[in-house]
């Protein structure tokens, strides 16, 4: 079987500007070459490994084999024999080899890299030359980037060896006549605007000199929106004298119309352009190859001067959105980027261009704009009226007759507003680049448009992580207005807007919470201080209003729950009080003594075990009777026993029903019922939160003290506690969380966050300070062990000998370190002198220092919350209010009937409704009661709301402070003027003096002249 024929790609022959008529769109790449047959036997892996290892002559013999493909593409990067023989210059004799054997030199790997490409990254001269001096090879090879081996050459991602190689190697390359030297990549850099932005200045000598005649300086554009000739003579002065000093321009009479029309273009003959393109012999969309790589179109809208060829353009019915071939860039962002705002003027009012058109990598003309870095005031002014005309009826309104009027002029766009909120490849938003640019006055131009702030990108991270705290502190400053009445007018209105907090318009993710902003706001040490704004603070509040039901429907619940559970647990261990003040007497050891001689040694109950007479024979059973000492004489000693069942007690009379329980045991039978509903009712609402946001709630350790909490209430309600140790256990572990839990819950509250907040920094910073200090406490609580242990012997009745084992040894010495020293009760006669060391060394080191240290952490924490209590108490409020609407808006989602969410819930839970469709509120801060005045009139859902006094008066101040700013820039702007009008007299005063006084001169010297006749 013989090998397949290597697929040789060859492209079109560059000409100078061919008249063809150009392609409508960018024609697809070749269909890849079929891939290669595998390699048959070792053939191909020995090849290879003859080549990696310089072994010519074995490389030599298995050229020729017919098992062998000279185009196979390895593994892993599909590299070929001819890109690996590139690497290094002592391989020159293997690639030679294989050119005459008839490799394809243009085979690429997966990244689309040629021979020709690795020659030129390696700086690898000679394999250069070779490859240039194949007939077959491309020249113009391109990567999946679009760049050729000169892009290579002029990049300096990587270190170059030989310098002087290098410098060979782009000799080679612009001296090769087909190779298209201005050809741009897939981002519109050319190699030499590519090298003008690094600081190898030879690199561009050479490219200037063997390129003399060939580069195009004028009409290719490197970074921000400058031509290549301005950037060579701004940062290379000394390379002028290699520039040609006229622009390159075609010829007026050539013989080739098109040529013309670009001529007429590049001389500004605005009526010999209007005169071809009405004349129908050229097509205004036609593609001008090398050296331009454009249309007119596209050169018209990089020059701030050619505004009217772009309307001739349109009128001709050029296509506005037409897109480079090459790198994808629209006219719309190339007229943006060159801040040619009268050529965008044209292009959206004339020619009604798509504004939300994208370029290869998916940015818009607001991309554009935020990354635009101006180089000057005249540019930045440019740019600004850029900026307004891709805005222009940006924002939707929301009354009727405005909506109208907005339609109007959208439909004479023709086109839909710009969406400010598109989003890039990398999933960026123009107010991303901004704010990542530092550009703040574009940051607040988008916010007041109505830029999503929360809106993420590929990397989850809103624009709002980027925005500068100042600048958003401004922003909300804005968003504060009056109604321009005086502020003693019974009239006047606060008027706040919360637009910005919105941060989905589409109806299908309604279910978006109000709080992400504010959440992420809460947990930046930078943004954390303005949530005292007044528009951020008035919000929380209207927030809490509005969800504050929820949670205390929550709390009734939860604190209803720990009361029937506490009843619960003290019922169950009610029986267990008195036992410990009997005394027991076996039947064996009391056989012979009355009971009334036992009765009168004691001054309590007592407790009798007799044998079981008056049940069944085979009854082995122990029973215990106990009664007060005023009984034992009028009952008989088997009226009243207590059965033991396994260490539970039961009193029960010995004739009487086996049903018959006690009181204590009925109630708690009563309590038990409710209390297992409501902990059913807790782990549903757990289970809710869980499914909302499980990575969330996972995270939170409050969440796990909930679900131990339930774990452990459940073990309670279930049991029926046969084992009395047990029972204490768990009933106390249950108890402490339960009410932990009514804590946290409760310190939510915000009249009790701050007071929470203290207690949990407190504990925090106890925590992470002894996770250390544990060390010192253990290594003292070992010495007592060894030192005090054999003091005295062992007593089990003596309470008090903790140093006998190693873990109440510990347990003692964290009690002895918050100040129970109790020394008396330590015996320093088994070990002398050492025992009083080491307890020396622990007042001093763990009493006084540790314990003072430890008080002056938790003082200095507690200082530090009561400096910001406001701002952490409103930290609390807004991770509740989250808490809640996260809760409530999964459950309602997941509601069967959908009309009760949208109906009853979703009112109850957003604040942005049909309700408040304006997003702004109107307070009333003269009279002594705050109401407002919403957007829907038949609206009552706020009016028992009530805004705090101290808001009212901070946003007042904040208009006020607004109002002297605005009269102060009105006075300077009115003072600029008067210069401006005293100047222009003065100058007229000039003119005049001026003319007066030639007059003079003129009139003095002709009478002069006349005297002398």
């Amino acid at each position: 079987m013989e090998e397949p024929e290597a697929i040789r790609l060859e492209m079109p022959s560059a000409t100078k500007c061919e008249a063809a008529p150009p392609p409508a769109a960018p024609s697809p790449p070749p269909p890849p070459p079929p891939p290669p047959p595998p390699p048959k036997g070792k053939a191909q892996k020995a090849i290879m490994e003859a080549l990696r290892r310089d072994k010519l002559e074995d490389f030599l013999e298995l050229i020729n084999d017919k098992n062998v493909n000279l185009d196979y593409h390895y593994e892993p990067d599909e590299s070929t024999l001819l890109i690996n023989a590139c690497w290094t210059e002592e391989q020159c004799q293997f690639l030679s080899a294989l050119l005459e054997a008839g490799a394809d030199p243009n085979a690429s790997d997966v990244m689309k890299r040629t021979p020709l490409h690795t020659a030129a990254y390696r700086s690898n001269d000679k394999a250069l030359q070779l490859l240039l001096s194949e007939p077959r090879t491309d020249p113009r090879a391109m990567d999946h980037l679009g760049a050729t081996a000169l892009h290579y050459m002029a990049t300096t991602f990587w270190e170059i060896r030989d310098t002087a190689a290098h410098k060979r190697c782009i000799e080679m390359l612009m001296a090769h006549p087909r190779f298209e030297v201005n050809r741009p990549d897939a981002i519109g850099e050319t190699a030499l605007s590519t090298a003008a932005q690094q600081p190898y200045e030879e690199r561009i000598q050479v490219m200037l000199e063997l390129g003399r005649d060939r580069l195009n300086l004028d009409y290719s554009y490197a970074k921000n929106a400058s031509s290549l000739r301005q950037v060579v003579e701004r940062q290379f002065p000394r390379l002028r004298r290699y520039i040609p000093e006229a622009p390159r321009k075609e010829s007026l009479s050539d013989a080739d119309a098109h040529l013309q029309l670009l001529a007429a273009l590049q001389h500004g003959d605005l009526d010999r352009f209007r005169r071809l393109l009405r004349s129908g012999a050229v097509d205004p969309n036609h593609w001008f190859d090398d050296p331009y790589y454009c249309t007119c179109l596209e050169l018209a809208c990089r020059h701030s001067d050619w505004e009217a060829f772009v309307d001739a353009l349109i009128d001709a019915k050029a296509d506005p959105d037409t897109k480079n071939i090459i790198y994808g860039v629209p006219a719309l962002h190339q007229a943006t980027e060159n801040a040619n705002y009268k050529a965008l003027k044209v292009l959206i009012h004339k020619g009604h261009a798509k504004l939300n058109i994208t370029n290869n990598s998916g940015s818009t003309a607001l991309h554009i704009v935020a990354r635009k870095q101006c180089s000057s005031q005249e540019e930045e002014q440019a740019m600004a009226k850029c900026l307004e005309l891709l805005l222009a009826h940006r924002e939707r309104p929301a009354h009727t007759e405005a909506l109208a009027m907005w339609l109007d002029a959208v439909d004479k766009m023709r086109h839909a507003p710009i969406d400010i909120d598109a989003q890039d490849e990398f999933g960026d938003t123009a107010l991303h680049d901004a704010a990542y640019f530092g550009n703040e006055s574009l940051v607040l131009t988008l916010l007041r448009r109505g830029a999503n702030i929360m809106k993420k990108n590929r990397d989850d991270e809103p624009p709002l992580a980027s925005i500068d705290a100042n600048t958003l502190d401004q922003f909300l400053d804005e968003q504060i207005k009056s109604n321009g009445l005086s502020p003693l007018s019974q009239q006047y209105q606060i008027i706040m807007r919360y637009i910005f907090l919105e941060t989905s318009e589409d109806q299908q993710q309604a279910q978006q919470s109000e709080m992400d902003a504010l959440r992420y706001m809460s947990r930046s040490s930078s943004f954390r201080p303005l949530l005292r704004h007044p528009v951020i603070h008035s919000f929380l509040d209207l927030k809490w209003y509005t969800v504050r039901w929820f949670f205390f429907i929550n709390l009734i619940m939860y604190i209803l729950f720990v009361t029937l559970l506490t009843s619960y647990v003290l019922l169950i261990n009610a029986n267990d009080e008195d036992v410990n003040n009997c005394t027991i007497i076996n039947s064996g050891d009391r056989a012979s003594s009355n009971i009334m001689d036992v009765v009168d040694q004691q001054k309590s109950s007592i407790v009798l075990n007799l044998e079981c007479k008056e049940f069944e024979e085979n009854c082995a059973q122990n029973y215990m009777r106990e009664m007060r000492l005023a009984d034992v004489s009028k009952q008989e000693a088997g009226s009243l026993v207590r059965r033991v069942f396994g260490g539970r007690e039961k009193c029960v009379r010995q004739h009487d029903d086996p049903k018959h329980v006690s009181t204590e045991e009925f109630l708690a039978r009563c309590v038990r019922i409710p209390c297992v509903y409501l902990l059913v009712v807790l782990a549903l609402r757990e289970v809710a939160q869980c499914a909302t946001d499980w990575r969330r709630y996972v995270t939170a350790w409050v969440n796990l003290i909930e679900v131990c909490m339930i774990l452990v209430c459940g073990i309670v309600l279930s049991s029926d506690w046969d084992a009395s140790n047990l029972k204490q256990h768990i009933s106390a572990i249950a108890i402490l969380l339960t009410w932990t839990e009514l804590v946290l819950m409760t310190g939510r509250l915000p009249i009790l966050s701050v007071q929470l907040e203290m207690l949990k920094k407190v504990s925090f910073t106890f925590l992470r300070f002894m996770a250390w200090y544990s060390l010192l406490v253990i290594a003292f609580a070992l010495s007592f062990f060894t030192l005090f242990r054999r003091s005295r012997e062992y007593d089990p009745e003596n309470e008090e000998q903790f140093f006998l084992r190693p873990g109440l040894s510990i347990l003692k010495t964290v009690i002895m370190m918050i100040g129970e020293l109790e020394a008396s009760d330590l015996v320093f006669d088994a070990v002398p002198g050492t025992s009083h060391v080491v307890f020396l060394i622990f007042v001093i080191l763990v009493a006084i220092i540790l314990l003072n240290l430890l008080n002056g952490l938790a003082v200095y924490d507690t200082q530090a919350i009561k400096d910001d209590a406001e701002v952490l108490g409103l930290v609390s409020m807004v991770e509740l209010i989250s808490y809640l609407e996260m809760t409530l808006l999964s459950v309602g989602s997941r509601c069967f009937y959908k009309g009760f969410y949208h109906d009853v819930l979703e009112p109850r839970i957003r604040v942005f409704t049909q309700n408040l469709p304006k997003k702004q509120i109107h307070a009333f801060p003269f009279t002594g009661k705050i109401n407002f005045l919403l957007d829907s009139a038949n609206s009552n859902r706020f009016s028992g709301f009530r805004m705090e006094r101290d808001i009212m008066a901070t946003a007042t101040d904040i208009v006020n402070e607004k109002k002297q700013v605005s009269d102060f820039e009105q006075v300077k702007r009115r003072l600029t003027k008067l210069e401006e009008k005293v100047d222009e007299m003065a100058k007229i005063q000039t003119l005049r003096h001026e003319f007066i006084t030639n007059a003079f001169q003129s009139l003095s010297n002709r009478f002069g002249s006349e005297s002398s006749v």
